[in-house]
């Protein structure tokens, strides 16, 4: 990911890093879906809706934690978004919370690394 310029408000940078990270959730949701249906996502509609696409099989034996992660993923994601789009009064948000979607993106890309190269950073073109 770009590193973000440490001459900014730590607040501006910690909203940055917000927005990079729902920007890695889109990237995950459209190569999943994408993987799956065989189409090319051009618009983020319905990123929630189209992580639901990593889960494997219910009978897979590691469902539940899978599922867990989609789940933080797509907490994560929409609570980025309400941040960002200023529809919650927490518009500086706490380092804290955002180590956590950090974590929550991390987890998602050690469960399906097959997804990590389809993340790449829209700016630089590398690998996230």
């Amino acid at each position: 990911m770009c590193e973000l310029p440490t001459c900014l408000p730590a607040a501006t940078v910690t909203r940055l890093r917000a927005h990079q990270l729902r920007n890695q959730l889109e990237l995950i949701s459209a190569a999943a879906f994408g993987n799956k249906t065989g189409t090319t996502i051009t618009r983020h509609r319905s990123v929630g809706a189209r992580l639901l696409t990593l889960l494997p099989a219910p009978d897979a034996p590691d469902w539940d934690v899978r599922y867990l992660a989609v789940r933080r993923a797509r907490y994560c994601y929409a609570t980025t978004c309400d941040v960002l789009h200023g529809r919650t009064s927490a518009v500086n948000v706490p380092t804290s919370r955002v180590k956590e979607w950090e974590e929550t993106v991390s987890e998602l890309l050690r469960l399906w690394p097959e997804r990590a190269g389809d993340v790449v950073c829209p700016d630089c073109r590398q690998p996230v």
